[in-house]
């Protein structure tokens, strides 16, 4: 595979940049301490297409490749080291937003993409519950059919932008019986529809400015057209989704390793230690080495799944290596920063911390990273 970037994606990587470094960066500690962004914010990353960039052109949305959406992404992140913002990004687009996109036909489309294209529009996914983790489908959630549509009952838990969404993309029981095989569908509920209610936020160790709740559906009716795709195929949505956002997230994380690599190489070239860099010396030299050769790795992981997921190949195997890879490496090179900065690396004015924070929750999130080793040896065998 050929990853060399050409002029026109070169170009969309420095403009995203750009705009996230001038426009998101300079109020990232304010957000951490509000534990959420602002909607005039949100609507600033919708004028320049982010928070619709894989929507198709006849709905107004610049229709960007998963390759270029993942390019857009690693750019936000090289920009912004506001990791939860970031991370509200790639859920919403991925998670929320891509089986919509996928699954809902144009009439279902034309109302909820003109809001989302707008920044009007956040879209949620709604699938954990409280006694079904990373084993989702073990879901107590029910969609019963009436005469005009489903009744929702149940709740989700661990809902990333609940606190702020338009809409939740609500996955539930259609049939009991078949449960896991054909019996889960998804549905596309507004948050102002009658027994929808929003939890307290949690707080989280990290990614503070992503805000997170419980949802809950008390009888929830719901019309025919909420129903996404066809009733019983959930499992298959969910399944597509997860492999756009690990892959999606992983290109964020990446471009938060950039951004740390740079920020670490400028300390050790300025900081000195008696009369020579701390650069200079063999173990931190080595340390940088490493961070590098990992920063590295997980590129070429990101693009090589990024690209798949573009020719619209076989990717589940490849989005769980890319997820494991990149969110441990994540993880290792936020802490060896802290190593090289030392003491400076431990005060929060150098976001080191919450880099670290950050990187802990990229095992946890989109499934584990023990589950991605689970799902990987299960197609080998």
């Amino acid at each position: 595979m050929n990853f060399q970037l050409d002029p026109q994606q070169i170009n969309l990587q420095q403009s995203i940049r750009s705009f996230a470094e001038k426009v998101f960066e300079p109020d990232t500690a304010s957000r951490e301490t509000a534990g959420t962004f602002t909607r005039e914010e949100w609507k600033k990353m919708a004028s320049n297409s982010l928070s619709a960039c894989i929507v198709p052109e006849k709905f107004g949305g610049p229709e960007f490749s998963a390759f270029d959406a993942a390019l857009a992404l690693e750019a936000f992140a090289m920009g912004c080291s506001d990791g939860g913002l970031g991370f509200s990004l790639g859920a919403h687009l991925s998670a929320g937003l891509l089986p919509v996109l996928r699954y809902a036909d144009d009439e279902q489309l034309k109302g909820t993409l003109l809001k989302i294209t707008s920044g009007e529009g956040i879209v949620a996914c709604a699938l954990t519950e409280a006694t079904a983790g990373s084993d989702a489908f073990r879901m107590k959630t029910t969609a019963t059919k009436t005469d005009t549509g489903y009744i929702l009952h149940g709740e989700k838990h661990f809902c990333t932008n609940a606190p702020i969404a338009d809409y939740f993309l609500v996955y539930a029981l259609t049939d009991t019986e078949k449960g896991f095989f054909g019996g889960i569908s998804a549905f596309l509920v507004p948050k102002e529809v009658t027994g929808l209610t929003i939890g307290i936020p949690e707080k989280k160790a990290g990614l503070h400015s992503s805000p997170l709740a419980a949802i809950y559906l008390n009888q929830v009716n719901v019309p025919t057209t909420a129903l996404i795709g066809k009733e019983g195929s959930g499992v298959r949505i969910f399944h597509e989704a997860m492999d756009w956002e690990r892959i999606l997230l992983s290109a964020l994380h990446l471009g938060a390793m950039k951004r740390i690599c740079q920020k670490t190489i400028a300390y050790a070239q300025t900081r000195t230690s008696g009369n020579k860099t701390i650069g200079e010396h063999q173990a931190v030299a080595f340390r940088i080495a490493e961070m590098h050769v990992q920063t590295e790795t997980a590129m070429l992981m990101v693009y090589q799944a990024a690209k798949l997921l573009s020719e619209n190949k076989p990717v589940s195997i490849k989005a769980s290596q890319t997820k494991i890879i990149v969110s441990e490496a994540y993880e290792q090179v936020a802490r060896n920063a802290q190593l090289v900065f030392g003491a400076a690396g431990y005060m929060e004015s150098s976001g080191i911390p919450a880099a670290i924070r950050d990187a802990q929750a990229a095992a946890i999130y989109s499934g584990t990273n023990d589950i991605q080793r689970l799902l990987i040896a299960s197609k080998l065998g």
